[in-house]
C-alpha cells in the first residue's frame, strides 16, 4: 500500500512522530516516517521518494524542528508539490524566518498540551480524509485558511462561466471543475474544509451553507470558539431538534446519523444497525416516516436498538468522558471561588448544558416509541458536535481554573504558615519549663513551625512550573496546593491551642 502520509519532524521528537505513526496504522493508514529507512538505503533518495508520494504532509513542528534545514527542506518540497500541508504545534512557539513564511496562512493543530489525546483526534480526521478517496489533487484544495476557501470556490464559479477558447481549455476548466467538486464534497461530508482539521472530532456544521458562512466566533487564550451561523444553542434548545411545526423524516435521520457514525469512527456494527434501521423504513408511507402514525412493531424495534445504540456510543466517547471529568473539576474550582475568564466560562457552560442533552437524550429513547429515540439520537449528535467544538476551550479553562487554584491555595497556605510562625514566636519563654506538659505543647509548637516551613517550601517549589505544567502536572500541583492548606489551617488552629497553654 502507498503511503498516504508522510511525517516530517526533527530527532529529538521521534518519540511524537513514532505516535503518530501508529495512531495511523490502529486506523487503516499507511503513514512514513524516517524511521522506516531500511539499512544501507540512500536515506536522501527513500526521504524524497515517501514525499513525491504522499498527498499529506504532516509537519511536528518544534523549538528543535525549526532550528532544521531538512525539515525546511521538506516543507519547501511539500508546499511546491501542493500537498496538504498539516502544521502540528508540540511546542508554544513563535515562527520565524522560512517557517513564518510558508506557514503563516496555514490553520495549526496545537497539540504542546494533551499531545496524545490531540494526535488521536488528528489520527481520527486525517483517517477520514484519507478513506474518502480524496486525490491529491483534491486534498490539496482544502489546504490553506477559510479565506482561501472562499477565493478558491469564487474563482471556480468564474472558470465555469468563462467560455473556453480551444478544446485544450475545455478540458483544463473540466479538470478544475472536477477538482473543486470533489473538494467542496468533502466539505459538505466532513463540515466545512479546514474545521475538518481545525473542530472536535466528528463536529460539522448543520448544513453546506453554514459551512461555507464566516463562523462567528470568540476567542480566549488563542482559542477559537467558532460556532456555525443558524446553530441551534444548546442551553436554549435541544441540539439538532427541528424548527416548529416540523417533523423529521426518520429514514433521513437515521441515514444521516449513520454516515456521521462512520465518518466518526463508531463500531461497524453500530453503523450498520443505523444504515439498516433506515432502511426498514423505506417502503413506509409518509405519515409513519414523519412520526406521526405509529411505526410497524418490527421497524420500531430496530429504529429503537439503532438509536440507543447511538447515543449510547455517543455517551461512552472518550472526548464526552473526558469533558465530563473537566467540567466536573472547573465546577468544583469555581464552587470554591476560582474566577474564569467570561469566554472560557461560557464555553464550561455550553460543555455543560450539552452533557446534560446526552444524559436527557438516553432517557427520552428509554421509551418505546422509535420515533422518539431518533429525535433524542440526533439531539446527542448535536451535542457531541457542540462538545467538539468547546473542549479545546474547555481544556483550556480547566488549565486556567488549576493555575487559579493553585494561586489561591498556595497563597492561603502561605498565610496559614505566616501565623504558625507569628504564633511560636509570641510564646513566653520562661513558662516553657514550668511543667512537663508545657516542654510537650513547646515542643509541638516547634516541630510544627519546621513542618509548616517545609510544606510550604514544597508548594512553593512548583511555582515556576505552574505557568508551562501539562495538564497532568498541572493538576498534581494544584492538589498538593489545595492539601497543604487544608494541612497548615489546621495545624494553625492546634498551634494556638498549644500557645494558649504556655500563654502564648
Amino acid at each position: 500500500m502507498a503511503n498516504e502520509i508522510f511525517i516530517s519532524y526533527r530527532r529529538a521528537d521521534e518519540p511524537k512522530a513514532r505516535l503518530m505513526y501508529n495512531l495511523l496504522k490502529e486506523r487503516g493508514v499507511e503513514a512514513w516516517y524516517d524511521a522506516k529507512i531500511e539499512a544501507g538505503e540512500d536515506w536522501r533518495t527513500t526521504t524524497a521518494n515517501a514525499l513525491n508520494d504522499a498527498p499529506i504532509f504532516v509537519l511536528l513542528m518544534s523549538r528543535l524542528a525549526s532550528e532544521s534545514g531538512d525539515i525546511a527542506k521538506e516543507l519547501a518540497a511539500a508546499t511546491h508539490k501542493r500537498k496538504l500541508v498539516v502544521p502540528v504545534r508540540l511546542d508554544d512557539m513563535q515562527l520565524e524566518g522560512m517557517f513564518l513564511y510558508e506557514l503563516a496562512s496555514r490553520n495549526w493543530i496545537d497539540a504542546y498540551h494533551n499531545t496524545e489525546q490531540k494526535l488521536a483526534d488528528l489520527a481520527d480526521k486525517l483517517a477520514a480524509l484519507v478513506k474518502a478517496g480524496m486525490s491529491p489533487e483534491a486534498a490539496a484544495a482544502l489546504d490553506g485558511n477559510v479565506a482561501e476557501m472562499a477565493a478558491a470556490k469564487e474563482a471556480g464559479k468564474k472558470t465555469n462561466k468563462r467560455s473556453a477558447s480551444s478544446s485544450g481549455e475545455q478540458r483544463k476548466a473540466g479538470s478544475v471543475a472536477i477538482m473543486s467538486a470533489a473538494a467542496l464534497a468533502l466539505v459538505a461530508a466532513s463540515g466545512g474544509g479546514v474545521w475538518f482539521l481545525t473542530k472536535g472530532k466528528g463536529a460539522s456544521p448543520s448544513s453546506t451553507a453554514q459551512a461555507e458562512a464566516p463562523a462567528a466566533s470568540a476567542t480566549a487564550g488563542g482559542v477559537a470558539l467558532a460556532s456555525a451561523p443558524g446553530a441551534v444553542s444548546v442551553a436554549s434548545a435541544p441540539a439538532g431538534a427541528a424548527p416548529a411545526g416540523a417533523k423529521a423524516n426518520i429514514a433521513a435521520s437515521l441515514t444521516s446519523l449513520a454516515a456521521t457514525a462512520k465518518t466518526q469512527g463508531r463500531k461497524d456494527e453500530d453503523v450498520a444497525a443505523l444504515t439498516d434501521a433506515g432502511a426498514k423504513l423505506g417502503s413506509l408511507d409518509a405519515n409513519m416516516l414523519t412520526g406521526e402514525t405509529a411505526l410497524p412493531a418490527d421497524a420500531n424495534d430496530a429504529v429503537l436498538a439503532a438509536a440507543r445504540g447511538h447515543i449510547a456510543a455517543i455517551a461512552a466517547d472518550p472526548l464526552v468522558v473526558a469533558l465530563k471529568s473537566d467540567v466536573r473539576a472547573i465546577t468544583g474550582e469555581q464552587k470554591s471561588g476560582v474566577r474564569l475568564d467570561p469566554v472560557l466560562a461560557g464555553a464550561v457552560t455550553d460543555a455543560d448544558a450539552a452533557l446534560a442533552s446526552i444524559k436527557a437524550a438516553t432517557e427520552a429513547a428509554a421509551g418505546a416509541d422509535g420515533a422518539a429515540a431518533v429525535a433524542a439520537a440526533t439531539s446527542a449528535q448535536g451535542a457531541f458536535d457542540t462538545l467538539s467544538e468547546r473542549q479545546p476551550a474547555v481544556n483550556n479553562a480547566f488549565l486556567m481554573s488549576k493555575r487559579a487554584a493553585y494561586a489561591s491555595n498556595s497563597a492561603a497556605g502561605r498565610a496559614a504558615a505566616a501565623k504558625i510562625a507569628q504564633v511560636f514566636a509570641s510564646v513566653k519563654k520562661p513558662n516553657v519549663f514550668a511543667s512537663k506538659d508545657n516542654k510537650a505543647a513547646y515542643k509541638y509548637l516547634v516541630d510544627t513551625e519546621t513542618w509548616s516551613r517545609t510544606r510550604m517550601n514544597e508548594v512553593d517549589a512548583n511555582a515556576a512550573a505552574i505557568a508551562t505544567a501539562d495538564r497532568k502536572a498541572l493538576a498534581k500541583h494544584a492538589a498538593l496546593a489545595a492539601t497543604a492548606r487544608t494541612e497548615l489551617e489546621t495545624a494553625l488552629g492546634h498551634v494556638r491551642e498549644q500557645a494558649a497553654k504556655l500563654g502564648g
